[in-house]
């Protein structure tokens, strides 16, 4: 791991890399579907349709599957992602959503960013702690660079 350490006013700041898997952004994909429900109205990858609404009860409509939009986004397609609150579309891809990662970490405190683990000497994220509300939050930071909704409501 690279770390750098700085002393200032009797803090440490630590800069490390965290390692970023294929499977880190897939569970925060698959947890987004059920988490961002409160405010997407759908997700949409070139022909295919990921509603969060639908999902979150049940039930599936011709033409969506949800792993095989999460797929496509993983292999460097964007999605567009429907606010129904806002009213408006914003396009999210893997940077983003690294990019949306590294905000709510540097934001959040503990237990909320406490996902992080030590493997192997690395830095790593536990994907058993990515829940529903973290992966919304993670989106949001990825689109809006904060947090803009909680619980279908704009703060």
């Amino acid at each position: 791991m690279a770390a750098k350490v700085a002393f200032q006013n009797g803090k440490i700041e630590l800069k490390c890399i965290i390692n970023i898997s294929r499977r880190t952004l897939e569970t925060v994909m698959d947890a987004a579907v059920g988490g961002t429900g409160h405010w997407v109205s759908q997700m949409l990858c070139a022909d295919w349709l990921l509603s969060p609404d639908y999902l979150s009860r049940g039930e599936t409509r011709p033409g969506t599957a949800d792993h095989d939009i999460i797929k496509k986004f993983l292999d460097g397609r964007e999605i567009t992602v429907r606010d129904s609150i806002g009213g408006k579309s914003h396009i999210l891809t893997t940077t983003k959503l690294m990019d949306g990662i590294r905000a709510y970490l540097q934001e959040s405190t503990p237990p909320d960013g406490d996902f992080l683990e030590w493997v192997d000497h690395e830095l790593r994220v536990d994907t058993s702690y990515i829940t529903d509300e973290i992966a919304d939050s993670i989106v949001q930071y990825a689109i809006f660079n904060r947090i803009v909704y909680k619980d279908g409501v704009r703060l």
